[in-house]
């Protein structure tokens, strides 16, 4: 009754925060005796925890960035290194992106920041408009995969997983993921003949380099900070809002007191919607748990599914499938007490588990028929959802090949945890 009723409920555009709330609700109505009180005080226990806090620091560092001028000199930058090559805003672009998913740690703030200037300035020069948005689609991806991660912040939450392990273990998978996105750009750039922008000149390159300096040196500090112990994801998160907003305020100058109420309101908004899902996917998560229904799951798993290699590739398959339709945080939350317990008795490390299954997820964001980074980038190109996804899909194939690689090599995950003293 409960999968049908989450079913129908899904596909008539209930937001999912409210479909696992009244789906816990419906099955708690089946449990005799069941007291409902139970439910408000596991939707709190849901959120009530302390590395969580990061979540929204993340999300107004984010904000910060954009409003002071540190994203635009990010995409200076880029331009000034690939603009005289052939499809150099598209190259531009994918590296900007990359440069950007090491600041924000989201899909959707790095679509929202960097295709609100290059999918308009693509157009401008003559690109294809859906080529144009699948870059900006693609290159978003990354944003929880390349550290910091709200995702792999709420993995690590859900999973009781060291979060600075796993933001050193996204770091290789999304840099090699952003360099075959660069070549798969360069070449569509030259078969379509795509134009070049002013030739390269060293006096431009530097210059960009440093008025952007103090926007690279950010992420050195933040993760450097926690892979040395310097400070925790939480202190981590706040240090790149208090540097963000210096930045912003006293040095570019683009960032304006009158500008932080509105700022806020964003932030408090997002924090808002990524908090309810989790709190009521925690309260659908406890229910299972209450009814055994993990346990039995991951038994049968076991029993069935004795191999590592082939548990992996089952995994893969499902969560690229439920990706497409369901929110990641939910799915993050409702999935992992039922599946880490299961890959740590196969003998898979934490950390490598916890980087592929939220690399499947960001995958299904730039897939309908969920597909929020989609929503964004077709919005900002003026084009339907399906031009975008039709443009995407070869980049997409970028992604499921890393996805593979990281799948059953899983030194490429475990490489830089391993160097920072990770066991």
């Amino acid at each position: 009754m409960e999968i049908v009723l989450f079913a129908v409920l899904v596909l008539v555009g209930v937001p999912i925060a409210f479909v696992l709330g009244l789906v816990a609700v419906a099955n708690g109505l089946r449990l005799e005796g069941f007291d409902f009180y139970i439910l408000p005080q596991q939707m709190f226990v849901g959120v009530n925890k302390f590395v969580l806090m990061s979540i929204p620091f993340f999300i107004l560092a984010g904000n910060l960035m954009n409003t002071g001028g540190i994203t635009k000199r990010l995409i200076g930058l880029a331009l000034a290194v690939f603009g005289s090559i052939r499809g150099g805003l598209a190259l531009a672009s994918v590296s900007a992106g990359i440069v950007f998913s090491d600041l924000t740690g989201s899909a959707q703030a790095n679509a929202a920041a960097i295709g609100s200037v290059m999918i308009p300035s693509m157009k401008r020069e003559g690109y294809d408009v859906d080529f144009a948005t699948a870059v900006v689609s693609a290159t978003a991806v990354l944003g929880p995969i390349i550290p910091p991660s709200i995702s792999l912040v709420i993995y690590g939450a859900a999973g009781e997983v060291s979060i600075g392990a796993l933001f050193a273990g996204g770091f290789v998978p999304g840099i090699i993921a952003g360099l075959l996105l660069l070549l798969l750009t360069y070449w569509y750039a030259g078969r379509r003949s795509y134009p070049k922008g002013e030739p390269f000149a060293w006096r431009r390159a530097f210059r960009a380099l440093w008025e952007s300096l103090l926007a690279l040196v950010m992420p050195v500090v933040v993760l450097g900070g926690i892979w040395t112990g310097a400070f925790t994801p939480t202190e981590a998160a706040a240090v790149s809002v208090a540097y963000s907003l210096v930045i912003g305020l006293f040095v570019y100058r683009e960032l304006h007191f009158r500008d932080l109420p509105g700022i806020l309101r964003e932030t408090a908004i997002l924090t808002t919607s990524i908090m309810y899902i989790m709190a009521t996917a925690s309260v659908f998560g406890w229910l299972l748990t209450y009814q055994g229904i993990p346990q039995m799951v991951a038994q049968s798993i076991i029993e069935t599914l004795k191999d590592p290699y082939l548990f992996l590739f089952i995994v893969n398959l499902l969560v690229l499938f439920i990706g497409t339709w369901m929110d990641p945080t939910a799915t993050i939350v409702i999935l992992t007490p039922i599946v880490l317990p299961v890959a740590v008795k196969l003998g898979i490390d934490p950390v490598h588990f916890g980087v592929v299954f939220v690399y499947n997820l960001m995958i299904g964001l730039a897939t309908p028929p969920v597909g929020y980074i989609l929503y964004i980038t077709s919005a900002l190109g003026d084009i339907s959802i399906e031009r975008v996804t039709r443009a995407v899909w070869p980049f997409l194939v970028v992604h499921i090949i890393v996805l593979g690689l990281i799948t059953y090599m899983p030194w490429l995950v475990m490489a830089v945890p391993r160097w920072v003293g990770y066991q």
